[in-house]
């Protein structure tokens, strides 16, 4: 193509959009990073420790823990999270990670983790290490003798450093009881530490109550430098003191909050105990330099237990957030688990799921470009989110969710990607069942369902495209619907009574008098009219498909195969209107039928795909042949007969969709399945007609095994553009897609550009050229060297790009 055929073709594809295609010469079809990650399921395994650390490239919450998957990737023990998704530090450490601190040595500001691991992404460095944003590397020769549980950075009037506390002997080969000193060269003793065998520090801060900075040092230890104490002691740089009589219980928590820039601060500490000095101070209790007493009227319920403090900037003041296992803060609602301490009155967040188990350990990061609480549940792996308004799952995308049906549709708003499943959460919010993607966000759609949705349709009922819904629910709306419901774009109405059972999928298909709405599932009525698991709504009322059939159907499409269009179920069934079929039957507006005989197992999915010779139609399922026949999983119909597709697919198929990415035709095969002969994938695959195309890593994410229970359940194709076209997958893998996406995920082809009828006179011809080189500031031009400008020259243009589909 020469310079300025290809100047053309780029300024056509953004200025005019019209229709004959060609691709990118360097394109390659990826999956594109779209709706987000779960980190709910993403990180498996409880977390300690959060902080946030810029490594270059932004400012960025950092999880420490127990866990080794964030994300559906391998992501050992800290992760990183990237503002969509999760990625691992290297490879992480072999241990539980408890804390974590920014400090710097000198040369710039690096993360420090602490924790059980004795290795750092495979180099020696016991209890801590010490993350540059690229690579792990030991500390000084590090701790030894157990594990390091807190770290803080404190000055003691010789400099800032790094104090490190937990239940260890030595620190850099030196003699260290169980807390430590590192400048950024070398480690020392403190005084002659805390406690002794068996005990351990488990919380440290930095402290000035106006006499002098100290370092505040919390645990279960009874000793410090020989001098009784009562799990907690300060470090005023020469020696070590007791606050007041200590509590009965270990301190698992501290934090140091001045009341205003001229204030001196109060010293908070929190944990499991009952007692602080003289006074009853149920799991929290402040220090004012002299004396414990109770914060507000403290935690209430019997046996309250506070595990994390931070302190947040929220307006133009500081607040104490409080995390740990309680049923309310001073008998506020809305404060379990979590809650604000404004230093006079105690606030809620908004109440968690008693599922929470503890907050294990709060920060405060940027999220979507606001700084934001984040607080860590040890029981659920979940992170929760706050920044004034409700508390939400840290999420982009969809939550406890599996996805069983995807539609594009615009109801007037935009066009936009509609989501049915066991949806329970979308971005953070409530959705039931159904949920909306415009391209940036997600929406509930009113209430919702009381229960899945597997089926989606757009329908024209003589009101404008509507959208439809069907599935396991009973109500929707909190309006009892019965399986099938019509959103308006404002609210859900139900069908003239609905179905008795349930629906497993929807289509729209003309009859050769008007299109209409087909549902198929387990069910004897639909409203007023007997329907056996089959039956059409024309937008005022139900009936029945001729007497049915025997069996449930999954999956519904319409087929021409030279005779006429018809609609075509599969499922489980032996008998359709009578007549013997196996498992797939057709409607053709008057009678039922079969093809062939049939396929030996379910049918789950159905497609028509053109391999070069026609339209066919695509089954997929769990079946091994017909009349001796293999066609394992995948057959198809050629008009004639049923055959076999590429030596079939090991497993399950649950979805079929024919989609164009700008490179070449397929069909896109999506269920839970290892192998297409004889490629080996991962529940996704693609075939041209000719062979088996692997999409990327499939859905058990990059580098991993195979895994079925990441299936993919629905497929829809993007509505073709000017730009570039995209696939939608879902399913309920969460983390585990190659983009990192949960439930939900983007296959993205080549882009194209498109030459056409730009004056809109119906035709291609000479007065199009024209309007190209208008538009771009130059006469028309002779592109075939005849002296004129004709159509000829359209043709030189349109043979450049290649032929439009």
């Amino acid at each position: 193509m020469s310079p300025i055929l290809s100047v053309i073709v780029l300024f056509l594809a953004v200025a005019f959009g019209a229709s004959a295609h060609a691709q990118a010469p360097d394109c390659q079809p990826d999956w594109i990073p779209t709706f987000g990650c779960d980190p709910g399921f993403g990180l498996t395994g409880t977390v300690h420790a959060l902080a946030t650390y810029d490594d270059g490239s932004g400012s960025a919450l950092i999880a420490g823990g127990e866990f080794f998957i964030a994300g559906g990737a391998w992501a050992t023990r800290v992760a990183r999270w990237t503002g969509t998704g999760w990625a691992p530090l290297a490879f992480g450490l072999n241990g539980t990670v408890y804390a974590l601190a920014v400090f710097d040595e000198g040369d710039g500001p690096r993360l420090f983790a602490g924790g059980s691991f004795s290795f750092a992404s495979g180099q020696p460095s016991p209890g801590i290490a010490r993350w540059d944003g690229t690579s792990w590397s030991a500390v000084g020769g590090s701790v030894s003798g157990g594990e390091v549980n807190a770290l803080a950075v404190h000055d003691d009037g010789r400099g800032p450093a790094l104090y490190v506390g937990g239940r260890f002997t030595q620190a850099g080969g030196a003699p260290a009881n169980h807390i430590a000193r590192w400048d950024g060269r070398t480690w020392s003793a403190v005084g002659g530490g805390l406690g002794s065998s068996g005990q351990s520090v488990l919380s440290l801060t930095s402290h000035d109550d106006g006499s002098g900075p100290c370092l505040v040092a919390g645990g279960n230890f009874t000793s410090a430098s020989g001098v009784e104490v009562r799990r907690i002691a300060r470090w005023n740089g020469v020696a070590w003191l007791p606050l007041g009589s200590g509590m009965d219980l270990p301190v698992r928590a501290l934090a140091s909050v001045a009341a205003g820039p001229s204030e001196p601060a109060q010293l908070y500490a929190g944990g499991g105990f009952s007692s602080a000095g003289d006074v009853v101070a149920k799991g929290i209790a402040v220090w004012d330099g002299d004396l414990w007493s109770e914060v507000g009227s403290g935690l209430p319920n019997a046996f309250p237990y506070v595990q994390s403090l931070r302190v947040i900037e929220r307006g133009s003041g500081h607040e104490l957030a409080v995390g740990g296992s309680f049923a309310n803060a001073g008998g506020v609602a809305g404060a379990n688990f979590l809650a604000l301490w404004n230093g006079r009155t105690w606030s809620g967040l908004g109440d968690l799921p008693s599922s929470t188990g503890v907050i294990s350990a709060i920060t405060q990061a940027p999220i979507a470009g606001q700084l934001t609480l984040v607080a860590a549940s040890d029981f659920s792996s979940k992170l929760w989110t706050w920044n004034g308004g409700d508390l939400a799952p840290l999420s982009t995308g969809l939550q406890q969710s599996t996805v069983y049906a995807v539609l594009p549709f615009d109801d007037g708003s935009g066009p936009s990607i509609i989501v049915g499943g066991n949806v329970g959460l979308f971005g953070g919010a409530p959705s039931d069942g159904i949920a909306r993607w415009d391209g940036t966000a997600w929406h509930p759609l009113g209430l919702g369902m009381d229960f899945w949705v597997m089926g989606l349709a757009s329908f024209d009922d003589g009101r404008g495209d509507s959208l439809y819904a069907a599935g396991y629910f009973n109500y929707a709306d909190g309006m009892l619907v019965n399986g099938i419901a019509r959103w308006d774009g404002t609210s859900w109405h139900g069908l003239d009574g609905g179905l008795n059972g349930s629906a497993e999928d929807i289509a729209v298909w003309n009859d050769g008098t008007r299109p209409a709405l087909y549902v198929g599932g387990l069910f004897s009525s639909a409203g007023p009219a007997a329907a056996k698991n089959v039956a059409r709504w024309n937008g005022t009322e139900w009936s029945p498909l001729g007497s049915g059939v025997d069996g449930i159907v999954y999956c519904i499409s319409e087929f021409d195969d030279g005779a006429g269009s018809s609609l075509v179920v599969g499922g489980t069934m032996d008998s359709a209107g009578g007549s013997p079929v196996q498992n797939i039957a057709r409607w053709d507006g008057t009678q039922w039928s079969g093809f062939g005989s049939g396929l030996d197992g379910t049918v789950r999915a159905l497609a028509v795909f053109d391999e070069g010779s026609g339209p066919a139609l695509f089954a997929g399922g769990v079946f091994h042949g017909v009349d001796g026949l293999a066609t394992t999983g995948l057959a198809k119909w050629d008009g004639q007969t049923w055959r076999n597709v590429g030596g079939g697919v090991q497993g399950e198929v649950l979805t079929l969709a024919a989609f164009d990415d700008g490179e070449e035709r397929s069909l896109v095969v999506g269920g839970s399945f290892y192998f297409a002969a004889p490629l080996l994938t991962s529940n996704i695959v693609r075939w041209n007609g000719v062979e088996w195309f692997a999409m990327g890593a499939g859905m058990s994410g990059a580098g991993a095994e195979p895994e079925l229970s990441n299936s993919v359940n629905a497929l829809a194709a993007l509505p073709a553009t000017a730009s570039t076209p995209a696939a939608i997958v879902a399913g309920g893998f969460f983390g585990t897609s190659p983009s990192g996406d949960s439930y939900l995920a983007l296959w993205q082809g080549c882009a194209v550009v498109c030459a056409g009828d730009l004056d809109g006179d119906g035709a291609v011809g000479a007065p199009d050229l024209a309007i190209v080189f208008a538009a771009w500031g130059t006469p028309a031009g002779d592109l075939d060297g005849d002296g004129t400008t004709s159509a000829q020259d359209i043709a030189v243009l349109l043979g450049a790009w290649g032929e439009c589909p």
